[in-house]
């Protein structure tokens, strides 16, 4: 054989072997593009399949939640409620599931359904005219207390302001044991015996909440504790006692935002808000 065909028989193997270079790193290319797709696949439907057990094994840590919250209320002793104790965190485990919860009294704030028009504009964000607009609104009874955003003039501000003391789940009253300064005010309560009425029950540490809290046990003790703890004017006590007769005020509390966080194998999970009664569940959120 010629040189010149050897020369060209090498040139031709070589070339041959390029391209086989070339389509395997092509090949090797092709695999890893596909390797990173089925692992971004497979991450996905792992995130999707955790989140769905979040959701379904969160759901049932919740109503057990609010089966332990109900079962606390109806064996408690005490016939008033007070900030202290529904402060309290509550812990549970189950099985791989864990939850732990706090109750918020929706008694402590105002009822934007049932108030009038100058009670409500009392409230942070409010003036008289747009409170008048509220309480006349075609919308009431709300279902929810965002709802109100639907009333002309209220603007997602108005509601940051207002939105931590006004309910739409009490019959209208308010329980002195828990509601703060605000929705005290707006009760018609000045706003130096307000103070005073927080100050009275943060008790001697004057701390919201603790263990040493004072405790109106029933409203017909109300002007009698204030009156030995800070004194009274006349104007003060007719204030009190109008509302007292007026059954606006109470010591005890019917609804209730149940907030819980829930945990699978230690690790956090869904969390809640849900509103109930001793009877039903008024409203499910999760988050």
């Amino acid at each position: 054989m010629s040189r010149q065909c050897l020369s060209l028989l090498a040139s031709r193997r070589k070339h041959a072997s390029g391209s086989i270079l070339v389509l395997a790193i092509w090949v090797l290319v092709f695999f890893s593009i596909l390797c990173v797709a089925l692992a971004g696949i497979i991450s996905s439907q792992i995130r999707i399949t955790k989140r769905i057990e979040e959701k379904i094994i969160g759901k049932y840590l919740a109503k057990a939640a609010v089966i332990y919250a109900r079962e606390e209320r109806l064996t408690r002793e005490a016939g008033y409620d007070t900030l202290y104790e529904l402060k309290q965190k509550k812990e549970q485990e189950l099985g791989i599931g864990k939850f732990s919860y706090t109750l918020a009294d929706e008694e402590s704030k105002i009822n934007i359904n049932t108030a009038g028009a100058e009670a409500i504009a009392s409230l942070p964000g409010f003036d008289l005219k747009l409170a008048e607009k509220v309480s006349s609104s075609l919308l009431k009874p709300f279902q929810l207390k965002e709802q109100v955003l639907l009333v002309d003039g209220v603007t997602e501000e108005v509601f940051e302001q207002c939105k931590d003391f006004i309910t739409v789940y009490t019959d209208g009253k308010v329980n002195i044991n828990t509601a703060p300064e605000e929705v005290l005010k707006a009760l018609g309560i000045g706003e130096e015996l307000a103070g005073a009425i927080v100050d009275f029950r943060n008790g001697r540490d004057s701390k919201e909440a603790t263990e040493d809290d004072e405790i109106f046990e029933n409203t017909g003790e109300i002007i009698n504790k204030l009156r030995t703890s800070r004194g009274m004017s006349e104007e003060e006590e007719a204030a009190l006692a109008s509302l007292i007769g007026a059954g606006a005020l109470t010591v005890a509390s019917k609804n209730f935002s149940l907030e819980i966080d829930t945990k699978i194998m230690d690790k956090p999970a869904m969390r809640y808000i849900i509103v109930i009664d001793d009877e039903k569940i008024k409203q499910w959120r999760e988050y």
